[in-house]
């Protein structure tokens, strides 16, 4: 792994069936930023935030989404709108 490549997160991931967010077993790894957030917040030890797993999942399909070319550079598909909803849940969690 290079530093460009992004760090894997052990994570629930509400889009696999296979998976539990009761069973930390279940979980896998993965570097999208959606995912690790919506962990991160759910380790919450005062448990103040609700997360909403069906949103998590339509979050984290775009975060997957594959690269654009634009210009002949390579730009991460709707980084725009998954960093301003990102932003939105950090601010309300605040």
């Amino acid at each position: 792994m290079n530093s460009c490549d992004p760090a894997l997160v052990l994570c629930f991931d509400p889009r696999d069936p296979l998976q539990s967010v009761d069973d930390r077993l279940t979980w896998r790894p993965t570097g999208n930023a959606i995912l690790i957030t919506a962990t991160m917040l759910l380790g919450d030890h005062e448990g103040s935030h609700a997360i909403s797993w069906d949103k998590v999942a339509a979050l984290a399909d775009l975060c997957d989404a594959p690269d654009e070319i634009e210009d002949g550079h390579r730009i991460p598909a709707r980084r725009e709108d998954t960093n301003a909803m990102l932003e939105a849940l950090l601010a309300r969690s605040a």
